[in-house]
């Protein structure tokens, strides 16, 4: 059977000797390939949101260990309820990077 339709996509020089590595990697020729990654080739969204809700808490940590640090060094001493924000903050963090490692072993939507 003879394929009839024909499509052109255009590369960057950078990408199509990407494609041609990639190819010959696989032992095919560069056609070949594009039609099968983009026949059975998936792409895997995941859902960034955790991401930035990680990057919040250790950015609040961080302002935290400051702030106890500043403290410490004018006093002498840490107070015990900065410690405790700073280990609840450190459990939240926990939990979101095992929400996020959940997320990666589990895309959001294969396409």
């Amino acid at each position: 059977m003879k394929r009839n339709i024909r499509k052109s996509v255009q590369f960057f020089e950078s990408e199509w000797k990407a494609v041609q590595q990639k190819a010959q990697q696989c032992g095919m020729k560069p056609t070949a390939y594009l039609r099968h990654i983009a026949i059975n080739g998936t792409i895997n969204v995941y859902d960034a949101a955790e991401f930035s809700r990680i990057r919040q808490h250790i950015s609040c940590l961080a302002s935290n260990i400051n702030q106890i640090a500043k403290v410490a060094n004018s006093t002498g001493s840490v107070y015990e309820n900065d410690i405790s924000i700073m280990q609840e903050t450190c459990r939240v963090i926990s939990a979101c990077m095992e929400n996020l490692s959940k997320a990666i072993r589990t895309p959001k939507a294969v396409i």
